[in-house]
């Protein structure tokens, strides 16, 4: 150690035990409780069982009887929660109904949606939900599982409100029909069964000075057995960039007399006229003025 740059000095102590004082014997535990504990998992991917005994293999698939699947779920669709739309609620209720269209008791179930909680659909409960759901044993039992008797004696028919909060409240009621099934199936968007009716007025000049004061957009629309409803907004709102205006009406089906939409659009100058300038597709059905129901209007559509 002397060549160390440190010098290093270490002591160590060291004790000894004699081996005449060491415990020598053995001790025996037994383990006679037991609990068999049932654990249930599911797999998202394909189990190869091929390797296994035929025992095994029979033991592991089983063919499920039909009445095991008497149930249907309707899954609850995307709401487009697009503001230009401005959909305040949606609620779908699903009934089974017979040939007759006669509601099966007990067969229905409901479920609403709201702008204020857009993240979910609720049910009647006010739980979250994403399906409508429908046991159907009882007609199973009734029809000795003969799934064709069923379908041809059921189907679903799905009644949908569409709320559109605009200048008034625009209430659109609509529904359809589905065949019945076992399993699932997505219902329809809100979207896919309504029309919109777009007037863009981008291209009109708002000024105090020269331009418009404002444009006011009305829609009486109607089938000849009911009563008229009219739909109203204003153009600009306040507070606001809007410079277009989406209506939403049911959609034109098959087997089902489409609404007439007849418009009373109206421009009102800052300076100038005395009275508000008409449209010149006033009075008309916005469906045979363009079916595609989006109007663009021009400063040229008042500046006469």
């Amino acid at each position: 150690m002397d060549s160390c740059f440190f010098p290093l000095k270490i002591d160590t102590s060291v004790v000894m035990k004699d081996i005449s004082v060491v415990k020598k014997g053995t001790e025996t535990i037994e383990f006679n409780q037991s609990i068999t504990v049932e654990r249930k998992t599911a797999c998202g991917a394909f189990i190869g069982i091929n390797s296994y005994s035929d025992n095994l293999k029979k033991t592991l698939v089983r063919v499920m009887p039909l009445d095991s699947w008497a149930s249907a779920f309707l899954l609850l669709p995307e709401v487009e929660n697009s503001p230009e739309l401005h959909i305040s609620s949606v609620s779908m209720t699903a009934n089974v109904v017979d040939s007759n269209g006669d509601p099966v008791p007990t067969l229905s179930d409901t479920a609403s949606w709201a702008s204020d909680y857009p993240m979910a659909w609720k049910n009647k409960d006010g739980d979250d939900t994403s399906s409508l759901k429908f046991p159907l044993m009882a007609l199973f039992s009734k029809h000795k599982n003969k799934i064709e008797a069923i379908r041809k004696e059921y189907q679903f028919k799905v009644d949908v409100v569409i709320e559109q909060k605009l200048a008034n409240l625009n209430t659109i009621k609509t529904s359809y029909l589905t065949p019945l099934f076992d399993g699932d199936l997505p219902l329809a968007a809100p979207v896919d069964l309504v029309d919109n009716i777009i007037f863009d007025a981008s291209l009109l000049n708002f000024d105090s000075s020269t331009g418009l004061k404002k444009l006011k957009i009305l829609i009486n629309r109607s089938r000849s057995s009911e009563k008229s409803d009219k739909l109203e907004f204003t153009l600009p709102q306040k507070a606001s960039e809007e410079r277009s205006v989406v209506f939403i009406v049911e959609a034109e089906r098959d087997g089902v007399v489409a609404e007439k939409l007849i418009p009373t659009v109206t421009f009102t100058p800052s300076k100038g006229a005395k009275k508000d300038i008409a449209w010149d597709q006033n009075s008309k059905n916005l469906r045979e003025v363009d079916p595609s129901l989006y109007f663009l209007l021009f400063n040229s559509d008042w500046e006469k």
